[in-house]
């Protein structure tokens, strides 16, 4: 938490925040519309000040960036919260996660920190991304400061909430010397009409500059536009077209609607505690045999599944996300698009809900996703284990690799939550997020392995589309 800037104190106990054009007039104990912004006491705080939700290391042309420092990797992060509510958004889940006024939760990640690994994964750039920047600017503006400093570009990928003055500041940014690139969502319904887009392209070409690169997308269906229809390829195209009319320069991102096909491709359950990887579990590890043969056959399945897109789900930053990779990364090609999320929400139901979400969109996408859910099990098997023993602990794993089996997450959602205390549990959220991702579709899942040697249940487990062997073979 932080001072926010850009507000003014009204003198009464309220405050007008200046952040972005809602100029939100917050009572004292009430928050702005992003609800990250809390008056307390008659000052201004931004909530998510060093609270990362989203962290990953992305191809730059994802953001997109088609001209600016082609070819390399971006060190990527985001906060909760947005000053908009886009009913399409495909972050939903955590642009929204703060409303209304809901614990503002995330990784604890100082600025420097985040430089620090930028430059230990050979990022020459930041981007403050994912969800709106703006709401988390002052937490941006530290990190982009320190990034300056130490030789990185800062990428700033924002919605604009476009207000006059909001185009005056990208026509600005522009002639001063910032690289900008402008991406459109094409959303049937919304912004899809002949004479819109011919709007659009018209003030980019004469009031932005013609030389400036406008991305058109395609919309898959979001959130709460579920039943919206993909854009059809004739407006995309149109878009496009209306673009080069305008002497633009248009960059196009169509994907396919692969009918018939799942994208979502593979699925795998991993441990994550550091004695696993050889190097620190030393003698140890004869111990844990079985687990580290299971994701050794879990990597070459994944391998198998040639996927595009890797998202790693972890209740934990470091070693929830490092462990599993150790193993499961090493037939995999170098560079491969990897977005990690960390699960921390108190509700179990809201990752389960969230990732029949992204199943669905998945499907609807042409990049061959995988997911990988970082998961340990009960932490309370063994009176002699780092955390004792409980009943609950045995009886919860078994629960879980039964509900695998049996494919039904309905299992562990109907699970009490005292007993998930006394269970002393870690990880049901990535499961649950895993399981809810492959909802509703025919998929083999198989438990490769599971022991608990030191007290902490370790599992390991496959889930595989049924639909898509063919095309895992042939592609």
């Amino acid at each position: 938490m932080k001072e926010a800037m850009l507000y003014e104190k009204l003198g009464d106990g309220r405050v007008k925040c200046g952040v972005c054009p809602h100029h939100c007039v917050i009572a004292e104990g009430k928050r702005g519309i992003c609800a990250v912004r809390e008056n307390r006491e008659g000052t201004l705080y931004a909530l998510n000040y060093g609270k990362a939700i989203a962290v990953a290391i992305d191809p730059i042309e994802k953001k997109p960036l088609n001209y600016f420092l082609p070819g390399t990797t971006a060190y990527s992060f985001a906060t909760i919260g947005c000053n908009l509510r886009c009913l399409w958004c495909q972050n939903w889940a955590i642009s929204q996660a703060s409303k209304p006024n809901r614990l503002i939760y995330g990784e604890d990640i100082s600025p420097d920190e985040h430089v620090r690994r930028a430059l230990a994964a050979g990022c020459p750039s930041i981007a403050y991304t994912y969800t709106e920047p703006i709401i988390f600017v002052e937490y941006a503006l530290d990190t982009m400061k320190l990034a300056r400093e130490a030789g990185l570009k800062n990428i700033w990928k924002t919605a604009g909430y476009a207000t006059k003055e909001t185009l005056d500041t990208i026509i600005r940014f522009h002639e001063s010397g910032v690289h900008l690139e402008i991406a459109t969502l094409i959303v049937p319904g919304v912004n899809d009409r002949i004479d819109q887009l011919e709007r659009m392209a018209r003030f980019i070409a004469e009031e932005v500059g013609k030389e400036v690169p406008w991305h058109v997308n395609r919309f898959f269906p979001g959130w709460k536009m579920m039943d919206t229809a993909i854009t059809p390829m004739e407006t995309f195209e149109t878009a496009a077209a209306l673009g080069k009319k305008s002497d633009c320069c248009t960059c196009t991102s169509a994907t396919s609607e692969k009918e018939g096909s799942l994208m979502l491709v593979f699925g795998v359950i991993s441990p994550h505690p550091p004695l696993i990887i050889p190097e620190i579990g030393g003698k140890d590890i004869e111990r844990v045999k079985r687990t580290v043969a299971a994701l050794e056959m879990a990597a070459e399945r994944l391998a198998a599944a040639k996927p595009d897109r890797l998202l790693l789900i972890s209740p934990h930053e470091g070693h929830g996300f490092e462990v599993p990779m150790h193993y499961l990364d090493r037939q995999l090609p170098p560079n491969l698009e990897t977005e990690k999320i960390l699960v921390t929400v108190p509700s179990y139901e809201h990752y389960y809900e969230w990732a029949k979400r992204y199943g669905e969109a998945y499907d609807r996408s042409d990049l061959r996703t995988a997911i990988i859910a970082s998961s340990d099990l009960s932490h309370v098997l063994k009176p002699e284990g780092p955390y004792g023993y409980h009943s609950a602990g045995p009886l919860f794993d078994k629960l879980v690799v039964k509900a695998i089996k049996e494919k039904d997450a309905g299992q562990l959602l109907r699970l009490d939550a005292g007993f998930l205390e006394r269970a002393a549990e870690c990880g049901l959220r990535s499961i649950l997020f895993l399981m809810g991702a492959f909802e509703g579709r025919a998929y083999e899942a198989e438990v490769l392995s599971y022991e608990g040697p030191f007290g902490i249940g370790y599992l390991v487990a496959t889930f595989m589309p049924s639909e898509s062997e063919e095309q895992i073979k042939d592609a």
